[in-house]
């Protein structure tokens, strides 16, 4: 996918399939989002969750 259609197209989802991602494809993503660029380069202040039981997140989001 060329980066302007990927730019353009992006959406945000609400509903999720109940299937996991893989471990290569959690991986990917985690590799791309260090990647990614961060304000004043206060890298040691990044933080990354990978929540991967869909009944915390639930749970979290009642309160």
């Amino acid at each position: 996918m060329e980066l302007m259609k990927a730019i353009v197209s992006r959406n945000s989802i609400r509903k999720y399939k109940p299937e996991q991602i893989t471990e290569d494809e959690l991986n990917l993503i985690l590799k791309a989002g260090c990647a990614a660029p961060i304000g004043m380069g206060k890298y040691n202040y990044m933080h990354i969750t990978v929540i991967q039981n869909p009944s915390f997140i639930k749970n979290s989001l009642k309160k």
